[in-house]
């Protein structure tokens, strides 16, 4: 999976100046419930895919297929289960972070995109966007994201209902004083009735749980504090376990 890097972003003649969304457009985009999105960079043959269903219970899961790995993430009762997907012991967080921080991104570029809330894009819609001083900023728990002015959004949206927006956008910035990087996202936002779910009768056999927490680490320069997730001792054989343990959890 591709990091996210800090931007500086460029800016090309002819867009029209971007206004910053209204709040209210920002949270009508991030209602959505179901996401597909397709991120490359042109040129670069390794492109990585992602499937996002999020539930009424804030629950996520989410599909990731790339040419390095492919597999399955989910978030349950704040506990996060991994299938098929190779994570590095000390970076188990950064496994969901990406994802997560490409799902931010996109619905912030789907706002600045759209400048209304999902259920009033009507039509195709072209976008040629550029802003020259306000960065877009992304976060978890545990990372942040900044794509820093200038930046030029261009890209098309075009909505088969209130409920369901296809869009093709590319992100342009430099990385450096002389170097440009363009970043292209492809894919489906919907809002889906009924909302996806994970029953409590799924079946965990061949998933991976880690929790999170705060963790310490000295040496020589002291003691530092970090925010991680780790091999969880407990296993569940259902979702529905794990479920009832948070519950007993907590206070």
């Amino acid at each position: 999976m591709r990091p996210l890097p800090l931007m500086l972003l460029f800016i090309a003649a002819g867009s029209c100046l971007a206004a910053p969304p209204p709040d209210s457009v920002v949270s009508a985009w991030f209602q959505m419930n179901a996401l597909t999105v397709t991120e490359s960079v042109p040129g670069d043959p390794d492109v990585t895919k992602y499937t996002f269903e999020l539930t009424p219970d804030s629950d996520l899961r989410v599909r990731i297929e790339s040419k390095e790995a492919s597999g399955t993430l989910m978030l349950i009762s704040g506990v996060l289960l991994s299938k098929d997907l190779p994570i590095q012991a000390g970076y188990e967080v950064d496994a969901i972070d990406s994802p997560a921080l490409t799902m931010q991104l996109v619905n912030r570029l789907l706002a600045y995109a759209a400048g209304v809330q999902p259920s009033k894009v009507r039509g195709h819609r072209a976008v040629d966007l550029k802003e020259p001083s306000v960065p877009i900023r992304v976060a978890t728990t545990s990372a942040e994201g900044v794509y820093g002015a200038p930046w030029h959004l261009k890209g098309s949206l075009n909505p088969s209902s209130p409920d369901s927006i296809a869009f093709d956008l590319s992100l342009s910035f430099k990385v450096k004083a002389a170097e440009r990087y363009t970043m292209a996202f492809i894919g489906r936002w919907e809002r889906r009735s009924p909302p996806p779910r994970l029953p409590d009768s799924l079946p965990l056999k061949g998933w991976r749980v880690f929790t999170f927490g705060i963790s310490e680490h000295s040496d020589s320069q002291g003691t530092t504090m970090d925010y991680g997730a780790a091999p969880a001792a407990a296993a569940y054989e259902t979702v529905g376990a794990l479920r009832a343990a948070h519950r007993k959890d907590k206070p």
